[in-house]
């Protein structure tokens, strides 16, 4: 170890590598990786010396921006009773109607007799609100992929999912499928 380590100890206080300390003398980087007690406490002076450096946080703001993927309740969609005991069966319902209610098959997509599956990632907002839908893995037609992302968008608010009884943001994934043969007149 170099001199300046146990004038170092003997102030009382931990100077960084390179760095002046009020004694006027600097410590070796060397000495303090080879310090034992330099090893220990470096790391954790510097987690607090960063600590210190960042923004408080509002707790309640960082709980608004979470976003859970299996919440103690998923989103209920439309009307649902979220007391209802089968409530996930009257989401899962109404969502499929309102999603073969609302289907406009592409035209390419119908003339090619194109069919698959899009399956989006939701993001549902604290207030119900679709806020995104991502297309996770296409069905192979760009058209059937918008259409699926222009259903998401014309949902309407969902009952939030819940977190310690609280509503909270849920990215979940839905799954659309075509089928042409459903809206082909023959």
């Amino acid at each position: 170890m170099g001199p300046d380590v146990p004038l170092l100890r003997r102030s009382g206080h931990l100077p960084l590598p390179g760095i002046l300390d009020l004694s006027g003398k600097t410590a070796e980087l060397s000495d303090l990786i080879l310090n034992p007690m330099y090893r220990i406490l470096l790391p954790l002076a510097l987690i607090a010396a960063a600590a210190t450096l960042l923004p408080a946080q509002d707790t309640e703001a960082a709980e608004d921006t979470a976003v859970y993927h299996w919440p103690e309740r998923m989103p209920l969609f439309a009307d649902c009773d979220p007391a209802d005991p089968n409530a996930g069966n009257c989401s899962l319902r109404q969502l499929t109607l309102f999603l073969h209610g609302q289907m406009r098959y592409p035209a390419d997509a119908l003339q090619a007799r194109a069919a698959g599956t899009t399956t989006l990632t939701l993001l549902i907002d604290r207030r119900g609100q679709v806020k995104e839908a991502r297309v996770k893995t296409s069905s192979g037609t760009a058209s059937l992929d918008r259409e699926a992302q222009r259903l998401a968008r014309a949902m309407p608010a969902w009952t939030p999912g819940m977190q310690a009884g609280k509503p909270v943001a849920v990215e979940m994934d839905l799954p659309v499928t075509f089928e042409p043969r459903l809206f082909i007149r023959e």
